[in-house]
């Protein structure tokens, strides 16, 4: 299986573990996320080990989540804008993946437009809310 991560999945998580059996999918800016010395020597071990990869997404991708966002009234990061785009241009193409945050504002977007995802260590959202009409 394979996960797009964003940085909460890993900082969240003190049980979090790269199971080598899974392919692991980061933006570089939710790897520079990872601050904290477990977090950063995980994901870094997960990197050199090629269990992880870093992969920025396609200038495409990023605009049609910035106009998405700005329709729904949200105002996200530009980390997680990119990991949302990340996850437009793997579902885009047909890559099965689960987009793995304890973010609820990344949350509600993925429910919204049908990304698949999952949550690290908090509950995941039960109905999108939407900001928009």
């Amino acid at each position: 299986m394979q996960f797009l991560l964003d940085a909460s999945a890993i900082i969240n998580n003190p049980s979090f573990i790269f199971d080598s059996k899974n392919k692991y999918l980061m933006t570089p800016s939710a790897f520079d996320e990872l601050k904290d010395m477990r977090s950063k020597t995980l994901a870094e071990n997960a990197l050199k080990n090629k269990i992880l990869a870093l992969a920025e997404p396609q200038k495409k991708f990023i605009l049609k989540v910035e106009k998405r966002i700005k329709k729904m009234k949200m105002h996200l990061s530009k980390q997680d804008i990119s990991l949302l785009a990340l996850a437009e241009q793997l579902k885009n193409a047909k890559i099965e993946f689960v987009l793995i945050t304890d973010d609820y504002s990344i949350q509600n977007y993925c429910k919204l437009y049908k990304i698949p995802f999952e949550p690290s260590a908090l509950k995941k959202i039960k109905k999108a809310i939407k900001k928009f009409k």
